[in-house]
């Protein structure tokens, strides 16, 4: 066995944590463009009347997320759904201010997807798409930049 053998083990070991935090970045930056296309897509979706059947909010996962079903009726067929925005989660007035504009038992407006009537949002926005963002450029550079240390420790 060469020198070289456990040497080519030792910069893989150190590759691959870098190229694992660039897949992470990437997939982190992936999730927000899938995010932000819904939403202008959503641009284009049909406008219905909904009645708010539930809501509720509860904390998860470091975060108020809120919970709230609505009733709607699209070409004479009805749905339910509980999907408020594209992404919904906050803090603890963030929930309160969401709660406030949909009381049970009150109509609202909700916008459907013409292509699959099933998919339907109360609010058409994405919320803090920036920590998304923010995270999936930090782990690509974190990610460049064990990479390139460790090819850098391979030529020297």
């Amino acid at each position: 066995m060469s020198a070289s053998a456990p040497a080519s083990g030792v910069r893989l070991i150190r590759l691959v944590p870098g190229v694992l935090f660039v897949l992470v970045g990437l997939v982190a930056l992936g999730f927000v463009v899938r995010l932000q296309s819904r939403l202008e897509a959503s641009n284009r979706w049909t406008e219905a009347p909904c009645t708010i059947l539930a809501a509720s909010s509860a904390f998860e996962s470091d975060a108020f997320h809120v919970h709230v079903t609505y009733r709607y009726v699209v070409d004479s067929i009805e749905h339910t759904s509980d999907q408020v925005a594209f992404s919904d989660s906050g803090d603890r007035d963030h929930a309160r201010a969401v709660l406030a504009r949909h009381p049970v038992g009150s109509t609202s407006t909700c916008w459907v997807n013409p292509a699959d009537p099933s998919d339907a949002v109360l609010e058409r926005r994405v919320d803090n798409a920036w920590v998304g963002v923010l995270l999936g450029v930090v782990f690509v550079l974190v990610g460049l930049f064990l990479v390139r240390s460790a090819r850098a420790r391979r030529r020297a």
